[in-house]
């Protein structure tokens, strides 16, 4: 999450829980960070829901993209495109909300396969060390990473 965020954290919300696993780990997590810049991400994982959820869901000003099982569906549109919205400041009659304004929404289907394989962790420590490579999780982002983990608990309603 934090880098997709490409920001520094401004705040975090959470809620974690032990639900029906065995043991007493969380078995539901859900974390909102907001970034300086705005920038909204949330993760949500539960191992006590009986429906499979996208891997995915990226929501953004002009659409919306659901990544599953290899397959990224896109639906958006382009707000040059859109026809200006009409808003209504009246009390809407028969409690009908919304209008009849519609957006030109295209749909793509895309295949979400990485376009490469990402190099093991101990692979890439060992190279860091032996051979001076750059290393991909450096200590700067597991130092913020932990402070997002400890904010993440502290906010939790769950202790």
């Amino acid at each position: 999450m934090l880098q997709i965020l490409d920001s520094p954290v401004e705040s975090v919300w959470a809620d974690l829980k032990h639900t029906v696993t065995a043991g007493d780990a969380d078995d539901f997590l859900k974390v909102i960070i907001r970034g300086e810049t705005g920038r909204l991400l949330e993760v949500e994982q539960s191992y006590a829901c009986a429906f499979p959820q996208p891997k995915w869901l990226v929501c953004g000003l002009h659409g919306t993209m659901r990544i599953d099982g290899g397959e990224a569906k896109i639906k958006y549109f382009d707000p040059k495109k859109a026809p200006k919205l009409r808003v209504d400041t009246k009390a809407p009659p028969e409690r009908k909300y919304g209008n009849d304004d519609r957006l030109p929404w295209k749909t793509k289907t895309l295949k979400a396969t990485p376009k490469r394989k990402y190099p093991d962790f101990y692979d890439n420590l060992s190279k860091a060390v032996r051979r001076g490579n750059r290393l991909l999780v450096t200590p700067e982002s597991v130092r913020e990473t932990i402070s997002v983990l400890d904010q993440a608990r502290e906010a939790s309603l769950w202790k």
